[in-house]
């Protein structure tokens, strides 16, 4: 995804901002724009004091209501976000909207000026392997790559993964890590269409120019057998944890994927 994308974080929820393009006013200058923000008043979150402690430490929390309790449902749904949150959470979008209204103009020369310091077309070195080299792109006022390849003895250029495409209809959408199979014939890829960073693994069949049947959720990385029947994935558990590593084989249902490793220790290890 394109630099200047934003998203914004909100507790237990991704809200992707649509931009929207405002023509800047002619006759306002960044200073007399801030000058005209409107005075208005924040909304205000309720104060409900929750006891807490951990470590031995008591603490007071009077927001805890505001971290819902099925934040881990909500990563999957976002509409699954209790509509007393929600509303919250809208009541700041609003109130940020407003604020920041009189700055739309600044916000898109802005934007156009990122835009202007990047190659429109900005191209990946292509990294050999086997008889053809890989590599990604951006195509003109894309916002998505593509992943191509060509043969390293010359011919004309293959799409292998168009994220433009894939992205098509989406309020929100992340291509994540992608690499083709030893043999030069699968292409696999990760995809986010939530924000959530809960990945989804495909596999593109390059030949028929179409993904397989089966794919598995909750992925975070991959790698490849080396006789390319074979994928190895880390799934996330049920924290959101890459502590499981599962096999698939190609052509077999991802629910009978067998477990081969699972990580006991979930904390991290201390330094120095």
């Amino acid at each position: 995804m394109r630099r200047w994308c934003s998203l914004l974080f909100l507790p237990a929820l991704f809200i992707a901002a649509t931009p929207v393009v405002v023509p800047a006013p002619a006759s306002k200058t960044p200073d007399l724009a801030y000058a005209a923000l409107p005075n208005l008043a924040p909304p205000s979150a309720a104060r409900r004091p929750v006891r807490l402690s951990a470590h031995g430490i008591e603490r007071v929390d009077p927001y805890a209501w505001l971290r819902a309790s099925n934040w881990k449902q909500v990563l999957r749904d976002p509409s699954a976000l209790a509509p007393e949150i929600r509303g919250y959470i809208e009541a700041e979008n609003r109130y940020a909207d407003a604020v920041l209204a009189p700055l739309s103009g600044l916000r898109v020369k802005l934007v156009e000026e990122m835009k202007g310091r990047i190659e429109e077309e900005d191209s990946g070195v292509p990294a050999p392997s086997g008889n053809y080299a890989y590599w990604a792109k951006y195509l003109p006022d894309a916002e998505h790559k593509q992943i191509v390849r060509s043969r390293r003895s010359g011919g004309p250029e293959e799409l292998l993964i168009d994220g433009v495409r894939l992205a098509e209809g989406k309020p929100y959408f992340s291509l994540g890590d992608h690499r083709h199979s030893p043999d030069h014939r699968l292409y696999a890829y990760l995809t986010d269409e939530s924000g959530s960073e809960n990945y989804r693994l495909h596999i593109r069949d390059i030949g028929a120019g179409r993904d397989l049947p089966e794919a598995m959720t909750d992925v975070s990385s991959f790698a490849w057998s080396q006789d390319s029947s074979t994928l190895f994935y880390v799934k996330l558990d049920e924290n959101h944890r890459p502590l499981l590593v599962f096999r698939h084989r190609l052509g077999t249902d991802p629910a009978h994927d067998q477990l081969v490793y699972k990580e006991r220790t979930t904390t991290r290890p201390s330094s120095g």
